[in-house]
């Protein structure tokens, strides 16, 4: 992806529920120091999701290099996405945070629609996020799962002993 030294295009996405205000959701090429900030403090507030350490810390070196939507209300970030292109036509959800006090609000909502939009516009027709899977009971993750099945996610494959320990889902979307 070429790199681009402004922010793209800002979409305003309200949700459907009742008493959500407008979220704004922006796509950024780099984020700078403070969003980083921001996002790594987000992760570390979410540890039945985060609770390795040598994960967040990958997830955080990993954010200045990928495409990064985040979330706004008002003038705090309360949600975040960052996506790795796989390939021309393949793309992955790396992580993914919503702010505790902003679960069920619509964020991660809207970040999926703004990411899954500008992801199909670019040429890209899968999207693909890997997660704890089913196999292991640990209910904070049947939440995830179920939030990706809403957005149209389908399980693809298992897989035991990925990049961590755990069993591994990935899911796919066709965008």
């Amino acid at each position: 992806m070429p790199s681009l030294a402004f922010t793209l295009n800002t979409a305003m996405t309200t949700c459907e529920e009742s008493p959500c205000a407008t979220i704004r959701v922006t796509a950024h090429d780099r984020v700078n120091r403070e969003q980083l900030a921001t996002c790594a403090a987000m992760l570390r507030n979410l540890a039945e999701w985060f609770g390795d350490s040598k994960a967040v810390s990958a997830y955080l070196n990993d954010l200045p290099s990928l495409e990064t939507y985040l979330a706004q209300r008002g003038s705090g970030i309360v949600g975040f996405a960052a996506v790795k292109r796989n390939g021309p036509r393949v793309a992955e959800i790396h992580v993914m945070g919503v702010a505790r006090d902003e679960r069920r609000r619509g964020v991660g909502r809207a970040l999926m629609n703004r990411m899954v939009e500008d992801l199909a516009r670019s040429g890209i027709n899968s999207l693909i996020v890997q997660t704890l899977s089913p196999s292991d009971p640990y209910p904070a993750y049947a939440e995830t799962r179920a939030f990706y099945e809403a957005m149209g996610f389908a399980p693809l494959r298992e897989f035991q002993k990925t990049d961590w320990t755990d069993p591994t889902l990935v899911m796919v979307r066709n965008l």
